[in-house]
């Protein structure tokens, strides 16, 4: 978020809760008259859905259940539109814009570049593709990154996390 906002991408980002998705996604699910749509753990799988394909995340398919798949498919555009037209942004948004960012912007990479030689990730284990990726890309050449992490202890996986970065790393 800080670099975006260094960025000038930014100015006063809302950042959107877990509530404040709650909340947004009852009110897709009911105007899509989704039957489920009073079912909180329904709803917060739906939010965790739409996070786990917003990450390019493919695996969560197959642990998807019919109604599951329905509804992802009826809300992921509105959830989209919604965060777009107030002005939010939540965490997998900040990867994401980030990640375009430095690939778009090469001397803004470069800069952000110069400014972090020297990176430490810990928990590791509990990052997926995209955030190992664009932690690279901020590394640049130097690959001066250090990870801290056990395998034997991610706990991320349901959203997304690939304790296999730490190996690959």
């Amino acid at each position: 978020l800080y670099i975006l906002k260094s960025q000038g991408l930014y100015r006063r980002a809302k950042i959107l809760t877990k509530d404040k998705k709650i909340e947004y996604m009852k009110m897709t699910a009911a105007k899509k008259c989704i039957e489920k749509r009073n079912d909180l753990s329904f709803i917060e799988r739906l939010i965790e859905l739409v996070s786990l394909k917003k990450m390019g995340i493919t695996r969560m398919e197959e642990k998807m259940d019919a109604d599951e798949s329905e509804a992802l498919l009826l809300v992921y555009d509105d959830y989209d539109r919604y965060v777009k037209k107030e002005g939010y942004i939540d965490f997998d948004d900040m990867i994401l814009k980030c990640r375009s960012l430095f690939e778009k912007d090469p001397g803004c990479l470069e800069s952000w570049q110069r400014k972090y030689r020297y990176i430490q990730i810990d928990e590791m284990q509990d990052i997926n593709r995209i955030q190992y990726d664009t932690v690279r890309a901020l590394a640049g050449d130097s690959a001066n990154i250090f990870g801290v992490g056990d395998d034997d202890q991610a706990i991320y996986g349901f959203r997304g996390a690939e304790p296999g970065m730490l190996q690959h790393f």
